[in-house]
């Protein structure tokens, strides 16, 4: 490690050629100094500083918040790449920028150490009110047979097709870039048919773009799937070490900030990783979830996510399911539990965040649904009361439970929940980070024939859209920008 004395006018140096100006290097940028000082002991690296809210579109200024967990270290910042300058207080972002944020520690003699940087881009523009556009018929499978809009993260939307019945089921995906959703390419190989016996349930993708799908069959078995990027030839490779191993449904797939993907065979209680980032050989890291002394979990994990909330504890493990939601950290060593006792019902089946809340729904057995609210800054945890006269207080009213993944955050403080109240669908936006919720179905735009009975489960969103699904799945309706 370089040391370097840090004067007032440290700079941002976007490339080595700023000579004679000494640099320090940090990953794939550099900080630049006047002097050069030699110390005796240099001070550890700092963690990387924490930027919040994350970046994204915004359509109002915003607040930015910058927190470092290393005791003692300072933190610049930079935007746009000018000035370094040291951070005392929220950044007020009301144009379109980029903050980018380096924690610096200092030791004796005028010695320093930086840690790696971080950077968040945001964009602020003016509100657009939020319409329904119809979008297009899809292809004839959609219509014909049972299935689920997809978005993993990659820039794409998915359709995972599911037709027949056990042990003859027709499998189909398709795959259509978000910025086109007419443009519609079956990618399904012979290989993801299982001779009839698996269907497709929700796919992931790991840091390099690699997409990941799961199948089950009639008992729960499922197997796990990588796509090859082909859309001429597609081929579709389950992966290595794991095998159908565990009778249980995958739900969802989560990474690190290290690039390793996991998932969970949901009543195993089971923690698979991959053996390396983007690697697709897995490995059973942990064995049963539920035995966890104080977990509160019973059975089914039915989200499990991977985050690093900005608290010094890093990469942290959450896990919603049947019973409660648990904090995890990677070594298995520590764990936390939530939403559990009397205060709170049923089983846990949906699970997200944003930069300042996580929202989990569970559904109360038979006495509506509960959704709850955690601070991320305080972990104080909340019951959003109900809307709905005739499940108060819960809210949203009777989820289908068999819409593990109807809770989802779009940006910001926006979040669309998929439900299933008096045996019709809706659609709720909340933008207030899941305090109050509007049945955007009913808000005007959409025709009816995409409300109610007509209204396909399978809603999902991009970054800035909610996409329905409606007529027995056969088109496509499009709300926002959100």
């Amino acid at each position: 490690m370089f040391q370097y004395s840090v004067p007032d006018s440290l700079r941002f140096c976007a490339t080595q050629k700023r000579l004679p100006i000494f640099i320090v290097m940090f990953t794939v940028s550099a900080i630049c100094v006047t002097s050069l000082a030699i110390g005796q002991t240099a001070p550890p690296a700092p963690a990387v500083p924490v930027i919040s809210p994350l970046g994204g579109t915004y359509t109002a200024p915003q607040q930015v918040t910058l927190t470092e967990a290393t005791p003692g270290a300072y933190i610049y910042y930079l935007i746009n790449g000018g000035k370094a300058v040291r951070y005392s207080g929220p950044i007020t972002v009301s144009a379109s920028e980029s903050i980018l944020a380096i924690g610096v520690a200092f030791g004796g003699a005028g010695v320093y150490t930086a840690g790696p940087y971080t950077t968040e881009v945001y964009t602020i523009q003016a509100q657009t009110a939020p319409t329904w556009t119809r979008l297009q018929t899809l292809p004839s499978l959609f219509a014909t047979q049972g299935g689920a809009m997809v978005n993993p993260g990659d820039g794409n939307m998915y359709g995972l097709v599911r037709g027949g019945a056990y042990p003859n089921l027709v499998t189909s995906v398709y795959v259509a870039p978000q910025s086109n959703l007419a443009n519609w390419t079956n990618i399904t190989s012979t290989s993801l048919s299982q001779n009839g016996t698996e269907g497709p349930d929700v796919m992931g993708v790991t840091p390099n773009g690699t997409v990941l799908l799961a199948e089950s069959n009639g008992s729960g078995v499922s197997d796990v799937f990588y796509w090859d990027g082909s859309t001429s030839a597609p081929v579709w490779t389950k992966v290595t070490g794991y095998n159908g191993i565990s009778s249980s449904h995958i739900y969802n797939f989560t990474n690190d900030s290290a690039g390793y993907t996991y998932f969970s065979p949901a009543w195993s209680g089971d923690i698979w990783r991959n053996d390396a980032p983007n690697s697709t050989n897995f490995t059973s890291i942990y064995s049963n979830l539920y035995g966890l002394t104080g977990s509160g979990i019973s059975g089914g994990l039915y989200q499990t996510w991977i985050w690093n909330l900005g608290d010094g504890n890093g990469d942290m493990l959450w896990s919603c399911g049947e019973g409660g939601l648990m904090n995890v950290n990677l070594s298995f060593t520590k764990v936390t539990q939530y939403l559990n006792g009397s205060s709170y019902k049923g089983n846990c089946f949906g699970l997200g965040r944003s930069a300042n809340s996580i929202l989990a729904l569970r559904t109360a057995n038979g006495n509506g649904d509960m959704l709850n609210q955690i601070s991320i800054a305080s972990r104080a945890t909340t019951v959003v009361p109900s809307s709905d006269p005739v499940t108060a207080p819960y809210y949203p009213a009777y989820m289908n439970t068999n819409l593990v993944n109807g809770l989802q955050w779009i940006n910001g403080l926006n979040w669309m929940l998929n439900n299933s109240a008096h045996s019709l669908y809706s659609l709720l936006l909340s933008q207030d980070d899941g305090t109050t919720w509007t049945d955007v179905t009913a808000s005007g735009g959409i025709d009816s024939t995409c409300t109610g009975t007509n209204l396909s489960s399978s809603a999902t969103v991009t970054s800035h859209y909610i996409i329905a699904r409606c007529q027995g799945g056969k088109v496509f309706w499009q709300y926002g920008p959100i």
